[in-house]
């Protein structure tokens, strides 16, 4: 099994799977090719964003349980909580900017 990857890392690997399989499409010319990576960096963008996000609402649910159960949510756990949520969603937003 491949070393964990950073967030970027990964993504910057799965472009390059991608793009090495595009280079097999045969196009009509370089503004379609260009397009197809755009396209690319869209959909693993989205994909990671789903992911981050569906991690997001198991933490949440699972925080609102604990509240349910009467057990105080520490605030200053939680605001850390929402503080990391924020800063993968902006590494996230920013996943292929700079290829474009």
């Amino acid at each position: 099994m491949p070393e964990p990857q950073s967030l970027e890392e990964a993504f910057d690997t799965s472009m390059e799977h991608i793009k090495t399989a595009l280079a097999f499409v045969p196009y009509d010319d370089d503004e379609e090719r260009r397009c197809a990576e755009e396209n690319a960096v869209i959909t693993l963008r989205n994909l990671a964003l789903a992911v981050l996000e569906g991690y997001i609402a198991d933490v949440n649910a699972l925080a609102e349980a604990e509240v349910l159960r009467g057990e105080p949510l520490e605030g200053a756990h939680h605001r850390a909580m929402q503080h990391e949520a924020e800063r993968y969603r902006a590494r996230t937003a920013a996943l292929g900017a700079s290829d474009g």
